[in-house]
């Protein structure tokens, strides 16, 4: 059985902007090699916010926070753990609380995926998926535990999310700035498969900053035992620098003038 091809933003490390369109299969043989694209274990957490709604019914406030938890190595493979929960605001007093929850594995060579995912709203369980995926000659072959007993099949070219943003890495160090992949990523139903159009921009430099110098260690801890501000130390030794500038100045007034006055005899 085929999978349907919908249109779907995956994968953040580029802007992609996805097409409802048919699949373009590419060879997984075809594709560059990506075994010498390390990626790093991280987590990521994001906080929601509503900015505007410009509709006058529906939802009028959402607030929430998204985690990113990415691990793993090319050894071992790569788990992702994502969660989002958000609370949506009707406006009448009515609020919904939604936690998602998703876990996928996929093996450092790409021909190994699982995943789970379950959603729940007001802590009722909406949906849930389970199941596993495997690279083959000729296809990739999809078992489906959850929501029901389920086999099928996708193309051989798809690739999976951390294939895919690997390739993506591989074709932006190759000065590349379009690629194109189905994707399968076990989500939704675990029955649907995704077609991607990554647009790759041009390497941003670093920021400059613009940053005071830090004050020398030894400042901050005399602030600290003083019981002072480093502002206010900064402060009281500009006052005892300009203190003796006007003494050094006074004394080369009075040097002068005696001088001055020897002459003079």
């Amino acid at each position: 059985m085929t999978l349907s091809v919908y249109a779907r933003h995956l994968v953040p490390v580029a802007v992609a902007f996805s097409l409802a369109a048919v699949a373009i299969h590419h060879p997984a043989s075809a594709a560059p090699p990506t075994d010498k694209v390390l990626l790093a274990p991280h987590r990521a957490v994001y906080d929601l916010k509503l900015a505007k709604s410009q509709s006058s019914r529906g939802v009028q406030g959402v607030r929430g926070r998204i985690l990113y938890d990415f691990t793993g190595n090319a050894c071992d493979g790569y788990e992702l753990q994502f969660r989002q929960v958000s609370e949506l605001d009707s406006g009448e007093g009515k609020t919904a609380l939604s936690d998602l929850r998703s876990t996928t594995w996929e093996d450092g060579g790409a021909k190994k995926f699982r995943f789970n995912s379950e959603n729940k709203v007001d802590s009722e369980r909406t949906d849930v998926v389970n199941g596993r995926a495997e690279r083959g000659a000729a296809t990739v072959a999809i078992n489906l535990s959850k929501p029901k007993d389920k086999a099928l099949s996708v193309p051989v070219g798809s690739v999976f999310p951390t294939e895919h943003m690997r390739r993506i890495i591989v074709a932006a160090r190759e000065g590349k700035t379009i690629l194109e992949f189905p994707v399968y990523d076990g989500s939704e139903t675990g029955e649907k498969l995704y077609n991607t159009l990554t647009i790759i921009g041009r390497p941003i430099a670093p920021a400059i900053s613009h940053r005071r110098t830090p004050r020398p260690r030894f400042l901050r801890w005399q602030s600290l035992r003083a019981g002072r501000s480093p502002s206010a130390i900064s402060k009281s030794r500009k006052r005892k620098t300009s203190a003796a500038a006007s003494r050094r100045r006074s004394i080369r007034s009075r040097s002068n003038s005696m001088k001055t006055a020897s002459r003079a005899r």
